[in-house]
């Protein structure tokens, strides 16, 4: 099976499958960037209600940052992966 251009395929079988398999892969991010931000909003909001009530903005504070080194962690991974 040729994966170059032809008369049928002017863009190539390969492009085609690329497209194919881009197709779920940005559902899928659209999906966990939606879940992401939503749970983020909650968690903002969530956080107001006990700055009001009881005035514990360091447990938030350590949350915010265990949850920047645990983003760092999995991006700086991630780039590791494109690097190699």
């Amino acid at each position: 099976m040729s994966l170059r251009e032809s008369k049928r395929y002017p863009y190539g079988k390969e492009k085609i499958k690329i497209i194919i398999v881009m197709l779920p892969a940005v559902l899928f991010f659209s999906s966990g960037l939606a879940t992401w931000k939503n749970g983020f909003l909650e968690f903002i909001q969530a956080a107001q209600e006990t700055m009001q009530s009881e005035n514990e903005i360091y447990s938030i504070l350590l949350y915010l940052l265990s949850m920047s080194i645990e983003v760092s962690i999995i991006a700086f991974n991630i780039l590791n992966v494109y690097n190699e």
